[in-house]
């Protein structure tokens, strides 16, 4: 364990003693969310192996495995476009503003992500396609 880590974690033991001793001072529910990030697919599988079991979750730009340790939780996340596809499922007619025209209506496409339901699954056909 590099020197980062192990101390890392030790300040989180000594967080959860001080927590016991001291818990009126916790009025509230405090919760340890630890981010990690993966840079590409390769990256994304090998690390979600290590997560073992994880819940998929997608937000704004971001796709994410999440586990949980009781309140806490580790979520692995990397920009969305790396791994999911940007896919055109329609059009909608907009209003928008235009030159010599208080506004026109125009046709827009319309998309939504298509994300892989298994990390390790896309990974896996990604390296039988190389």
């Amino acid at each position: 364990m590099n020197d980062y880590l192990e101390r890392w974690c030790k300040g989180l033991r000594e967080l959860a003693d001080f927590a016991e001793l001291h818990e009126d001072l916790f009025d509230c529910a405090p919760r340890v969310i630890c981010n990690v990030f993966a840079h590409d697919a390769g990256e994304m599988a090998a690390k979600a192996r290590l997560m073992g079991k994880a819940n998929k979750r997608e937000q704004g730009d971001w796709y994410f495995l999440e586990r949980s340790f009781g309140p806490h939780s580790i979520a692995l996340n990397i920009s969305r476009e790396k791994i999911c596809e940007r896919v055109q499922v329609g059009t909608k007619r907009v209003m928008k503003p235009a030159p010599n025209a208080p506004q026109i209506e125009v046709e827009e496409p319309v998309y939504e992500w298509s994300c892989p339901d298994s990390v390790l699954a896309m990974s896996k056909a990604r390296d039988d396609d190389a």
